[in-house]
């Protein structure tokens, strides 16, 4: 009865990392982070490349309805703010907002090249696996107990579950980057409105992507070391991340989103170049 137990849970193992694959753990900061690449095969790419045209049109157009609205508020109207005002603030704000609209995409993909070359560094650090391997590496147990093949059974479900995770994470990622340029519109106001709220989850989800992966590449390597139990341990903590990195990620407003990005991109490259130290 325990032999058929234990092929039963073999099956349920391979059927899962059949599920979790390999190329795709491969790759998995990309998904997060481009998830659109992903989803070809459902969705023609163009759909993405005509939404992404859209939302950018559609906000470059508020940014300038914004701007004239303001300047006729507090200039003519005098509804609006403090019409002594230099309004030179004003036009300042307007060219940064148009700015950010304009380049958003460029940037973006400046930010992540550096977020997937230092995953890319980091899991190197950790090695390569194949589903073959981690699914050895499950199933030698079964001349032990059947305690520890359940272990791997759990293990194996989490992986399933952090699988789904990053698919979230990716369409989170690609919502914000749809909403970017409309998010641009708080530059106009000078407390940056909405704009400093959104680029604090805009790094959270980026930390959340490569903190996920580099603890999931962990978690494998560790059950392929035989340390089961601790990979289960490091395979829970990525699921939980989320929570993690809201509870000490918090991106000041203060400096502009200039000095945002480049203490974003400066963490980034920083977290790189200790990688590569050691």
């Amino acid at each position: 009865m325990t032999k058929i137990i234990m092929g039963i849970l073999e099956n349920y193992i391979e059927g899962i990392l059949d599920f979790f694959s390999v190329s795709l753990i491969n790759t998995i900061v990309d998904m997060g982070l481009r998830i659109e690449r992903y989803m070809i095969a459902n969705i023609d790419q163009s759909f993405f490349n005509n939404l992404f045209t859209a939302f950018s049109s559609v906000g470059i157009s508020l940014i300038v309805v914004k701007f004239l609205k303001k300047g006729f508020d507090m200039y003519v109207l005098w509804t609006d703010g403090d019409a002594d005002a230099d309004p030179s603030l004003l036009i300042t704000n307007f060219v940064k907002a148009m700015a950010m609209a304009l380049t958003f995409t460029v940037i973006y993909n400046i930010f992540t090249d550096i977020v997937f070359e230092l995953a890319n560094d980091l899991s190197s650090s950790i090695g390569v696996f194949t589903k073959e391997g981690l699914l050895e590496a499950l199933t030698q147990t079964v001349s032990v107990t059947l305690a520890t093949l359940t272990a791997s059974l759990v293990y194996a479900v989490m992986l399933a579950i952090l699988y789904i995770k990053f698919i979230f994470n990716g369409l989170e990622m690609l919502f914000l980057r749809l909403g970017g340029p409309l998010a641009c519109l708080g530059l106009m106001d000078a407390d940056k409105g909405v704009f400093r709220t959104y680029i604090q989850k805009f790094f959270q989800v980026t930390a959340t992507i490569l903190t996920q992966s580099v603890l999931l590449r962990l978690s494998i390597a560790l059950v392929l070391s035989g340390s089961v139990i601790y990979g289960i341990a490091t395979a829970y903590f990525a699921i939980t991340t989320p929570k993690f990195i809201r509870e000490f990620l918090i991106v000041s407003g203060s400096g502009g989103i200039t000095n945002n990005v480049y203490q974003g991109a400066r963490m980034a490259q920083m977290a790189r170049t200790l990688a590569l130290r050691k």
